[in-house]
């Protein structure tokens, strides 16, 4: 469960639904829990019983389930048949529930192993829910249910997964006979021969269950001809499905056949895969009108070659726009997606980045069944990382500074060293540094960055040692060091007050170091080693770096001009810009906050006033990269449709000028999540209130430093 619906994680909708349902179970319901790819990658042996069957395990299933993480293959044929064993499905009768986001990955087939488990069991059944699953990948695992007597439930969201979950756990407590529809339902008719399509039984009946037509055998080169000619001749089979050799791992053809009653799902697969299906005249069971395949129709995506993992990407896309339809990433040829939205959310479209840099696929799915458009995208690597120090005191509380991705649902979590499962976790973000507490028992444990609550991208060792141990003196801190910090002016002279504070997290004295007064020339000073955030203060121009300072190493750095910090107060004519090679953070005195991408700059930042005296409630601004050939603007006053495409932000919308390119479109995804307000008020900027260690480290001195709350 590594991917994504409506920008949450699998896992953690999973997690939070099994939760909920399982509260409402009574507490003599005999449960237990099983997982599968979810401590190695590639192992398709990596199955374990977590939580053996008992009566009173719901709330044990609930932690455990809230510990894992998946990041493996999906053996779903050997945990059904080690699920079964555990229930002793051969003296008992046993019923497996099996949530699965993915179809089978480890060359087995499914479908033979739960007939196997039918035939050899006393009263086995096994129900699956479908959770993200499109149509297709749903019929190739609904005969696990079809051939024990259970249901296959489909799943796209939380309510639906927790409906799904209910159902199947009640269909245990109450009775095997497969219910008819809850509530009434509009239901179509289909054909007698459908080429390309799939019957997918949703796990209900249409009205009271009827017969179930007799099981044949069926040649292992069998035809669709035959499988049709099977179903006609028996006046129980209301529909039938074909499957060609080759498909789910099977190295033969397969005949599927139904009752009348049975509700189905139409599944779409390519011309000449050989999937067939039919229904007879006057039975009445899809759940949508079927109509006879025609020619795909064309797509086209568009997005920059390059992001930085775990980053937002704008996809601008032309397509059909087809109910269902879907934009989704993951690996080229794999089949798999780690994320996707739907085109209805709007063009251009948005995914969440995953945190492994490498080739990755985009592409376009018409009804979430065809793949009709690709563009590749190359993920390359961000920045990532925690500060923090390498030992720390059982049960005390530390800092843990960050440089991350900050997307929805990024957390630090506290694991012992080597565990799958981890102890504690804080979402980092509005949140840096994070502040955590630390276990009572001593070890070595691991700090991680978990993006989207999906994958870790980055770890740092801590040791926890016992409370009343001594932590070893910082073999730094009576060795500092001399440094020399200059500002990046070029040609020009500005005179620059100079101030830094160690960044967060690390074993050093937290308070600033500040000058009183500027200087043109280089300034000398003496440090501890570590990380330090420095600001160069010259009215009009701001200078602003992270240095590491060595012991024994030269210690010399040039800070550069940031127009991130530079000032641009109500009095300053003209906008904003970013000289720097990565986005700035931009503060403007309107109360407008955004990042501004490398190279790009604005106009000035207004706030729109009618005639009358009416002010918007947001601000307005144009966004305009170094060539000028990319335009995006913040609420125009005046916009047409043909003008181009425009999305909500938190402060209003957002337009792009034009067809947009590759460059504008990254620039788009990286401005319009950054958008935020606050009031009107003038605006000083505050980085956590400070005191300020004057040079010669004896008293402290009330110097209000630029960046800085005093």
């Amino acid at each position: 469960m590594w991917g994504q619906i409506d920008g949450v994680p699998k896992l953690e909708i999973a997690r939070q639904t099994l939760t909920t349902v399982l509260s409402d179970l009574p507490n003599d319901l005999e449960l237990g829990l099983m997982a599968y790819g979810h401590r190695e990658k590639g192992n398709c042996g990596d199955i374990e019983l977590i939580v053996p069957p008992a009566a009173g395990t719901a709330t044990a299933i609930s932690q455990a389930a809230g510990t894992m993480r998946f990041l493996g293959k999906t053996p779903l044929s050997a945990a059904v048949q080690m699920a079964a064993e555990e229930l002793r499905y051969t003296e008992d009768a046993a019923t497996v529930i099996l949530i699965t986001d993915g179809v089978e990955t480890c060359e087995a087939d499914p479908c033979a192993l739960a007939s196997a488990l039918e035939s050899a069991g006393v009263g086995f059944t096994a129900h699956v829910i479908g959770f993200g699953l499109s149509g297709e990948e749903g019929a190739q695992v609904a005969c696990i249910a079809e051939n024990t007597g259970g249901r296959y439930l489909p799943a796209n969201n939380a309510e639906a997964l927790a409906d799904a979950l209910t159902a199947a756990i009640g269909d245990d407590l109450a009775t095997d006979v497969v219910p008819a529809m809850p509530a009434p339902s509009r239901h179509f008719p289909g054909a007698e021969l459908m080429p390309n399509v799939a019957l997918a039984p949703t796990g209900y009946n249409v009205g009271e269950p009827l017969p179930h037509p007799q099981e044949q055998s069926f040649p292992a080169d069998g035809t669709i001809a035959q499988c049709q000619a099977m179903c006609t001749a028996d006046s129980d089979c209301g529909a039938w499905r074909y499957e060609p050799k080759g498909s789910n791992f099977v190295d033969h053809a397969r005949c599927f056949v139904y009752s009348p009653s049975t509700e189905f799902d139409l599944a779409f697969y390519p011309e000449g895969e050989g999937w067939a299906s039919g229904i007879k005249d006057g039975v009445v069971v899809l759940t949508s009108p079927y109509t006879p395949q025609e020619p795909l129709p064309e797509a086209s995506l568009d997005a920059p070659e390059t992001v930085p993992a775990g980053q937002k990407l704008t996809i601008s896309w032309t397509g059909p726009a087809a109910p269902l339809d879907t934009i989704e990433i993951g690996l080229p040829g794999d089949g798999e997606r780690w994320a996707y939205t739907y085109v209805a959310e709007g063009e251009p479209a948005a995914l969440l980045m995953p945190g492994e840099t490498g080739d990755y696929e985009l592409r376009y799915k018409f009804r979430d069944q065809f793949v009709i458009a690709t563009r590749l995208v190359t993920i390359i690597e961000a920045e990532t990382s925690m500060t923090a120090p390498d030992q720390v005191l059982a049960g005390s509380e530390i800092s843990i500074g960050w440089v991350g991705p900050d997307a929805d649902y990024d957390n630090i979590q506290l694991a012992e060293l080597g565990s799958d499962s981890y102890l504690s976790y804080a979402y980092v973000r509005d949140n840096n540094p994070v502040v955590m507490t630390m276990p009572d028992v001593p070890g070595l444990y691991e700090l991680r960055y978990k993006l989207a609550d999906t994958e870790v991208v980055a770890t740092r060792p801590i040791e926890i040692l016992p409370a009343d141990a001594v932590l070893p003196e910082n073999p730094a801190a009576s060795s500092p060091v001399p440094v020399i910090l200059a500002a990046d002016m070029g040609e020009m002279v500005f005179s620059v007050v100079w101030s830094a504070t160690p960044v967060p997290g690390q074993n050093l004295p937290p308070e600033a170091w500040a000058l009183s007064e500027g200087t043109a020339d280089p300034v000398n000073a003496d440090f501890l080693p570590g990380e330090y955030d420095v600001l160069g203060d010259a009215g009009d121009q701001v200078f602003v770096g992270r240095i590491k300072v060595v012991a024994g190493a030269e210690n010399h750095f040039v800070i550069p001009y940031s127009a991130e910090f530079s000032p641009a107060g109500e009095d300053q004519a003209g906008g904003h810009g970013c000289a720097r090679t990565e986005p700035c953070r931009i503060e403007d005195a309107t109360g407008l906050s955004f990042m501004l991408p490398a190279g790009w700059r604005t106009d000035e930042v207004f706030i729109a006033e009618t005639a009358g005296g009416v002010r918007a409630p947001y601000p307005s601004v144009t966004f305009i990269s170094a060539d000028g050939s990319a335009v995006i603007t913040l609420n125009p006053l005046r916009w047409l449709e043909s003008n181009g495409t425009c999305s909500a932000s938190a402060v209003g919308e957002l337009c792009i000028h034009g067809q947009p390119s590759g460059e504008a479109l990254l620039a788009y995804s990286i401005i319009l999540p950054s958008l935020t307000y606050r009031s009107q008020e003038a605006w000083i900027p505050d980085f956590g209130g400070q005191s300020f260690i004057a040079p010669d480290g004896d008293k402290a001195m009330a110097v209000l430093v630029p960046g800085w709350g005093g």
